[in-house]
């Protein structure tokens, strides 16, 4: 995710949704019938913090399938307080807004006064269930270095477990081994976390002092690969060096990167991917120095990028890696985008200098970026462009390559942006998100030749663009009545690639895109927009926006 918003004057969060009944509700007539729910105001009633005169600023919010948003954030406290001052609320359980943990709280499933840190320094969890993940630090007696972080998962019915702490016993042998540093973890659908560890205790050394867990499958951590370990795969005498942090599917499957060390490993063939599966072994999916499928046989992966891996709910992996092997004219290296599964070889998907759909002649693809995989198998990436005729207005795309192998064009630097006229156009694409159903969304800047604006556009139900956010509209955002019209000064889109922990970002499965919004008289706020949620955009709203464009106003009168 992009950014935080932070803000000293009047800021707000809001849901654009259908119409719903909820705490803090309120509709608004949007250029075609949408709505918004006010769900926190950052000088209104913070939910569980009554010494809160509101919130100080909002960490960018997650929404998950069943509309539910969740953020973490800091309060506004009284002048010269010393008190706690962060925490996460989230929507799920269906009562409304409400805290889920702050800064200062007794931690739960620890010992007496050991208390949460900060809520707001790292990143958390959410899923379509409406658990919370987090990794956060602890402070109290008896809490120091070796013991100071833990991962909690909450879910929406209140209940709360204790996934793994510092200092505590890891499920590896010989019986003594603790977990020492715990890295960022990963949650699937149904609850169940990976994560990469550091161990310490008898006989841990730089050699072995890595592991990999999983839940996936149920039955608790177990762990999935260690360094040191062999190296499933591979020739004898190779062995797992420093995995990488893992990915989590919903099938009971975990994947993960490692670097190897041992007999023959050289730069050349060090980096390898596994997918485990519950109730399986792990299994290598390729390796630097295997030969590339499909491609002459000197032709081989070179580096393959621990970065890019992606894993969807149903255990196919997408990543990028250099191919290496070819002969003159053809460069020494090429980029190149895969995905492959626990059963079956890796399948090339597309590569640097390949021709593409709606490419004019003598166009390729250059690097390749960011992909994400769909739970269909449609992946989505983004590339630059090659050719004699192209240049830095032109030179950036975002593509998706359905299950079948065939590859769309969605948006390119220099393209007209649908529903501003053939006038505007894309001047800057700025970064993308794809969902669970293979759609996409994404940031970019645009241009008529003349001004220049910040925008947001996401694919609808019939693959088409629609309009979410754009800088110079005007929105009204007044309460009680009384109007209070704010021009939209930058927009702050919360989006990667999407994929890498398997859990909703700011693009969820029906359509709704999140995003941080600031204005021109120095406030804020996160909204959620439903414009994509709908087949196509109506006559009216095309009609409206065109008018926006010209007046450089966008209004949305909000009725409460």
């Amino acid at each position: 995710m992009l950014g935080m918003l932070h803000t000293t004057s009047r800021s707000a969060l809001f849901i654009l949704l259908p119409a719903l009944a909820c705490t803090y509700s309120a509709s608004i007539s949007w250029a075609g019938d949408s709505h918004i729910r006010l769900v926190a105001d950052a000088f209104g009633t913070v939910p569980g913090a009554t010494d809160a005169s509101g919130w100080q600023f909002f960490e960018p919010p997650v929404i998950n399938d069943s509309g539910d948003v969740a953020f973490a954030a800091a309060l506004r406290l009284p002048a010269g307080s010393s008190s706690i001052d962060s925490g996460i609320w989230s929507e799920a359980g269906g009562s409304g807004l409400k805290l889920v943990a702050r800064e200062g709280d007794q931690a739960p499933a620890v010992a007496d006064g050991h208390r949460f840190k900060a809520m707001n320094a790292r990143p958390f969890l959410f899923n379509s269930d409406g658990a919370l993940t987090f990794r956060r630090g602890l402070s109290g007696a008896g809490v120091n270095f070796a013991n100071d972080a833990a991962y909690w998962t909450y879910l929406s019915d209140g209940t709360v477990r204790l996934v793994a702490r510092e200092d505590e016993l890891a499920p590896v042998t010989p019986a003594g081994i603790k977990f020492g540093i715990l890295e960022e973890p990963v949650m699937n659908h149904a609850g169940e976390v990976a994560f990469k560890a550091w161990l310490n205790g008898p006989g841990v050394d730089s050699s072995n002092i890595f592991g990999v867990f999983s839940e996936a499958g149920g039955g608790g951590s177990g762990l999935v690969a260690r360094a040191g370990q062999s190296a499933e795969g591979t020739p004898a005498g190779v062995v797992f060096q420093e995995p990488f942090d893992p990915l989590i599917d919903d099938l009971g499957g975990t994947a993960f990167v490692s670097t190897l060390a041992g007999t023959g490993i050289v730069t050349e063939n060090d980096h390898g991917i596994w997918l485990h599966k519950a109730a399986s072994s792990l299994r290598l999916v390729t390796r630097e120095g295997d030969h590339a499928p499909g491609f002459a046989p000197a032709v081989s992966f070179g580096e393959i990028s621990p970065t890019s891996l992606r894993l969807n709910g149903n255990g196919q992996l997408a990543f990028v890696a250099s191919l290496t092997g070819f002969t003159a004219p053809d460069p020494l290296t090429r980029q190149s985008l895969w995905t492959g599964t626990y059963e079956e070889q890796v399948r090339f998907v597309a590569g640097e200098g390949d021709p593409g759909a709606g490419l004019d002649a003598g166009e390729l693809l250059g690097i390749i970026f960011s992909p994400a995989i769909s739970d269909s198998g449609d992946v989505v990436f983004g590339s630059l462009i090659t050719g004699t005729e192209v240049s830095v207005q032109n030179d950036k795309a975002i593509w998706r390559s359905d299950a079948n192998g065939e590859l769309q064009l969605i948006a390119r630097e220099g393209q007209a942006v649908p529903g501003l006229g053939n006038e505007w156009q894309y001047s800057g694409l700025l970064s993308h998100i794809a969902n669970s159903a293979g759609r996409v969304a994404f940031k970019a800047s645009v241009t008529d030749g003349q001004s220049s604006r910040l925008g947001i556009w996401a694919e609808n139900t019939a693959g088409q663009l629609a309009l979410v956010a754009l800088t110079g509209a005007e929105i009204d955002v007044g309460s009680g009545g009384a109007e209070d019209l704010r021009t939209v000064s930058t927009l702050f889109f919360p989006a990667g690639a999407g994929f890498s922990s398997r859990l909703p970002g700011s693009f969820n499965t029906p359509g709704q895109v999140v995003f941080d919004a600031r204005f021109t008289n120095g406030s804020g706020a996160i909204l959620v927009s439903n414009a994509a949620t709908v087949p196509e955009p109506t006559s009216l709203w095309l009609l409206v926006l065109a008018l926006s464009i010209v007046s450089h106003r966008l209004r949305a009168t909000l009725r409460v």
